[in-house]
């Protein structure tokens, strides 16, 4: 699995957790407790992953900007 699967994985695993937690308690209170602070564990490596994939597009749509415009000289 490559790091950036890895990545998309804890993405998915915070989504999920999310879902159940909106449902409320279904389950045991200890499971709904164990969700609830994994959930809350994941919420800063999620922003942070976010945050890199928002560069990293950033970054995407600045090279397409410099190769069309290397393209005009």
């Amino acid at each position: 699995m490559s790091f950036k699967d890895s990545l998309v994985n804890l993405v998915k695993k915070h989504e999920e957790l999310g879902e159940k937690l909106a449902g409320g308690v279904t389950g045991s209170t200890s499971d709904y407790t164990s969700n609830s602070k994994e959930y809350s564990n994941l919420n800063p490596i999620v922003e942070l992953i976010k945050g890199l994939w928002d560069k990293e597009k950033e970054l995407r749509e600045l090279d397409e900007i410099i190769d069309s415009k290397d393209g005009d000289i």
